[in-house]
């Protein structure tokens, strides 16, 4: 029987454009808030920032008006042929009534708005946006401004992503993806603590579970898309496909555990771990895994246009199963399930080693496939330490042949495994990299005028997404640095369900001081750090125990 969601209420609030765009620049707006548009004149206007919500005004003329709606500026202008494909046209609304209008559901920073056969004049203009009523507990400072501006692009984007579920993106897709929804539902306990949109995005995924088992990859038979709102998408059909992606399937389980981890939420993971047990024997159903029978994202799949370095290869696909099941059989022991499992456990053994007598290369503990002509894959290797295919210091040597060129791999362009990869890269030791990596490729999207993160960004071909129109520049999988900076810089695990008790290791990387804060369901824990001194305060009810430190000279102060 199908979880029921009770209605979500959003928050309200009204935003009016900021400056007009001209081909001088950015001026004022005309005075009293009344737009005249003479016909064939476009007027183009700055909200500042990307909002998603819907737009109101009213509208007085005999002139027929035009809106066109941009995340970036070129949208205003391009020819909409370029940035159609079968599955998103460009969002736009033609107004013939006068009186007051209201145009639901689009998402935007710049707006373009042209008068045809008459002049149009608009007043009362204003976007009331719509966003999940978070309170942005978490916090980040330290003494590299370039860092502070990277979480605060993350915590707008994921602000604006979380709706009444965890969207990939607010233009497009505004659909539920389960990969896309775990790493957001990472940066949203990091950024907000708020775990409720996740456990509501959860439901929306196992109401979209198959009778055998495999929840697809985009929810949006089990709700998880905006229909009638967002007309643009999958343009003449009813909903997204039921596509089937093996990663994505594993990535239920982990996001399950993940989020009873953090929330404690024992009466959700109860309720959903039976949809997790079916998507589990899923994957260990006999005959896929020797040769490989799983779906991969193909380059010819109609819904997306995936970069080159996509996970398109079996011993990666694998390794993230791997991961996603060791997560389940975790899930099952924090529930008192494990003797009901143990024919997975089984299974995820048999696993393991056929991924390390096929798939692992002795020679340099590089996950490979067998064909030597494949490229590998940098998120391999991250599932390959997740899942304990390998050590830490096999890792760290597997990483550093990729990223000196020694041997050659594509680096991830798109925001989900390019966290996947980061996050490898911090496990494995290599936090300067990690950093190095985060500066570099969203530090790009800041000098490009970014309010939010991009879908996509491959600094060797740079170009190939600034001039591309179909992307999403208010992506959700692409602020997974607010959940890698908690984790790995304030040094934040959890070792309980519930937050009940946290093992913390700040770790400066090279920073003259750090303070932050990671919200919690007991209440807010304060982390400071410098090469001299740890402060950690932390509400009643949470066990603290801090590792180590990193120098002896430093001192360790826990309330």
């Amino acid at each position: 029987m199908p979880f029921t969601l009770s209605p979500a209420k959003l928050r309200i609030e009204i935003r009016r454009p900021l400056t007009r765009i001209t081909s001088a620049g950015a001026v004022g707006l005309p005075p009293g808030g009344i737009f005249h548009l003479p016909a064939g004149i476009p007027l183009d206007l700055d909200f500042g920032r990307e909002y998603v919500g819907s737009l109101r005004f009213v509208k007085q003329g005999n002139g027929k008006l035009h809106l066109r709606y941009g995340e970036i500026p070129e949208e205003l202008s391009c020819c909409p042929e370029d940035a159609a494909c079968p599955w998103y046209e460009l969002p736009r609304d033609t107004v013939t009534e006068n009186g007051t209008i209201v145009i639901r559901r689009r998402a935007f920073r710049y707006l373009r708005l042209f008068s045809e056969n008459g002049e149009v004049d608009l007043r009362n203009l204003e976007f009331r946006t719509e966003e999940w009523p978070l309170e942005m507990r978490g916090r980040f400072h330290c003494s590299n401004p370039r860092l502070e501006q990277i979480w605060e692009l993350c915590r707008h984007t994921i602000r604006l992503c979380t709706q009444d579920y965890l969207e990939d993106g607010v233009k497009r897709d505004t659909l539920l993806w389960i990969g896309d929804a775990r790493v957001e539902a990472q940066c949203l306990y990091a950024l907000s603590g708020d775990s409720e949109p996740v456990r509501r995005s959860l439901l929306l995924m196992a109401n979209s579970q198959r009778s055998d088992g495999m929840i697809p990859a985009c929810c949006s038979c089990g709700g998880g898309n905006r229909g009638a709102d967002a007309p643009y998408m999958f343009p003449g059909e009813a909903k997204a496909p039921e596509t089937e992606l093996t990663t994505y399937c594993a990535d239920f389980l982990s996001m399950l555990k993940e989020y009873y981890l953090y929330s404690g939420d024992r009466k959700s993971a109860e309720e959903l771990f039976d949809t997790a047990l079916r998507q589990a024997r899923y994957l260990v159903r006999p005959g896929w895994w020797e040769p490989f029978a799983g779906v991969l994202l193909a380059p010819e799949a109609k819904f997306w246009n995936p970069p080159e370095d996509v996970i398109n290869d079996a011993a990666s696909a694998l390794a993230a199963v791997l991961c996603g099941l060791k997560d389940f059989l975790k899930t099952a022991g924090m529930l008192g399930q494990t003797s009901s499992v143990s024919d997975i456990a089984g299974r995820t053994e048999q696993l393991a080693a056929i991924l390390r007598s096929r798939y692992l290369d002795p020679s340099d503990h590089l996950l490979r496939m067998p064909n030597p002509e494949e490229t590998v894959n940098f998120t391999g290797q991250s599932f390959a330490l997740s899942g304990g295919l390998i050590s830490r210091r096999e890792a760290a040597a597997g990483f550093t042949a990729l990223l000196t060129g020694k041997q050659p791999a594509a680096f991830p362009s798109d925001g989900m495994s390019r966290y996947r990869m980061l996050k490898g890269l911090f496990e494995a030791g290599l936090g300067n990299a990690a950093l190095h990596e985060i500066e570099q490729c969203w530090g790009f999207m800041l000098d490009h005028g970014a309010s939010t993160t991009w879908e996509k960004i491959n600094l060797y071909k740079p170009d190939r997404f600034l001039r591309h129109l179909r992307g999403s520049r208010c992506h959700g999988w692409s602020a997974g640095p607010s959940a890698l900076f908690s984790r790995f810089l304030l040094g934040v695990r959890i070792e309980e369900p519930g937050c009940g008790f946290l093992r913390i290791s700040p770790d400066l990387y090279g920073l003259d001081w750090m303070d932050g804060i990671f919200p919690t369901p007991y209440g807010d824990i304060s982390i400071t750090a410098d090469p001299r001194n740890i402060r950690i305060q932390a509400p009643r009810g949470v066990r603290i125990e801090v590792p180590g430190r990193q120098s002896p000279q430093q001192k360790i102060f826990l309330s």
